[in-house]
C-alpha cells in the first residue's frame, strides 16, 4: 500500500452563537493576514484551518490539495435560489462562489501549488475517502492537503429546519486539516485503508486483528458489535451539521500510542477501517 506518513493537522470546531462571527477579523487575529475578499465563509474558514495547520510550513508546487464539504457553501447557494424565486438578478460573485471547487482555488492560490486539487464529496465516509484518493491517485513522496470544512448558516432556526435537526441540535463552523505525504518513512504514518459490505465482513475480519493493536470504534460501529472486542470510543463532535469522521480521526490519530485501527459503519451498513502507527 502507499503509506500516508504524517506531517502536521489541525481540527477546529466553532459553536455558533445567535449571529454569526466575523471571519474576516478571525483570521487576521489568528493567521495575521485577513484574507481575500468577497469569497464566501467556507472559503474562509478553509484557509483558517490550512494556514493554522501548515504554520510556516512552505508547501512544495507539486503538493496536492484534497477538500471535502458536506453542504458546501451553502449561504450563497440559499442566497441565489431565494433571490432566483423572487425573480431578482442574480449578483455575479455569489454566482460564482456557489461552486465548491472555488475553495480549492483559493487555496492552491494562497499556498502557491500546482499539484492535484479536487473537491470530493460523498454521503458516507466523506473523510476516508479523501486518504483513499491520497492514497490510490497520488505518487509516492507527494505532500498532500487534505481537508474537511463545513459553514454554518444564520438564523440558526432555519438552518436547523433545512438540515432536518431537532429545534435544540448543535450547529457550527468547521475546519479539520491533515497534512501526510505519501509513501514509506519514518515517523507516524496511515498504513492500511479498507473496505468491508458488512457486518458479517468486519467481524470476519476482526478476528484477524493483531492483538497489540487498539481497536477505536464509532458510535454506530460499537452499536452494530455490541458483542465485539474491547475498544475505545471515538472522539465525538460537538456540532451535528458538522464532519464528525474527519473530527474524529484527526484527534485518534494525535492521541495514538501504539498500533491502531479506526473503524465506522455507515446508516447503510458499509464499514471503513484505517490502519495507523505512531
Amino acid at each position: 500500500m502507499n503509506a500516508l506518513r504524517i506531517q502536521a493537522s489541525h481540527s477546529k470546531e466553532w459553536p455558533a452563537a445567535e449571529t454569526a462571527t466575523n471571519l474576516a477579523e478571525t483570521l487576521r487575529e489568528l493567521t495575521g493576514r485577513p484574507g481575500p475578499r468577497r469569497v464566501s465563509r467556507l472559503v474562509r474558514l478553509a484557509l483558517l484551518g490550512a494556514r493554522q495547520c501548515l504554520d510556516t510550513r512552505q508547501l512544495p508546487a507539486d503538493s496536492a490539495v484534497l477538500l471535502t464539504t458536506r453542504t458546501g457553501p451553502v449561504a450563497d447557494t440559499v442566497t441565489l435560489l431565494q433571490q432566483g424565486a423572487a425573480g431578482l438578478p442574480l449578483p455575479p460573485v455569489q454566482f460564482v462562489n456557489v461552486s465548491s471547487n472555488m475553495v480549492s482555488y483559493y487555496l492552491a492560490a494562497e499556498l502557491g501549488v500546482q499539484g492535484s486539487n479536487q473537491v470530493i464529496l460523498s454521503r458516507d465516509h466523506a473523510w476516508f475517502g479523501l486518504l483513499e484518493t491520497a492514497q490510490l491517485t497520488l505518487p509516492p513522496g507527494t505532500p498532500v492537503l487534505l481537508g474537511a470544512v463545513e459553514e454554518n448558516l444564520w438564523p440558526l432556526a432555519e438552518h436547523r429546519q433545512r438540515l432536518g435537526l431537532a429545534d435544540a441540535a448543535p450547529l457550527g463552523d468547521s475546519s479539520h486539516w491533515l497534512l501526510v505525504e505519501t509513501g514509506e518513512g519514518p515517523g507516524p504514518c496511515i498504513t492500511a485503508l479498507e473496505r468491508h459490505p458488512d457486518d458479517q465482513a468486519i467481524r470476519s475480519r476482526l478476528r484477524q486483528c493483531p492483538p497489540e493493536t487498539t481497536l477505536t470504534l464509532t458510535a454506530s460501529a460499537r452499536q452494530a458489535l455490541p458483542e465485539g472486542p474491547p475498544c475505545q470510543s471515538a472522539a465525538r463532535s460537538q456540532l451535528q451539521n458538522g464532519l464528525p469522521d474527519a473530527h474524529a480521526v484527526i484527534h485518534w490519530l494525535a492521541e495514538l500510542t501504539g498500533p491502531g485501527w479506526w473503524l465506522d459503519r455507515s446508516p447503510r451498513g458499509q464499514w471503513v477501517v484505517i490502519a495507523a502507527q505512531p
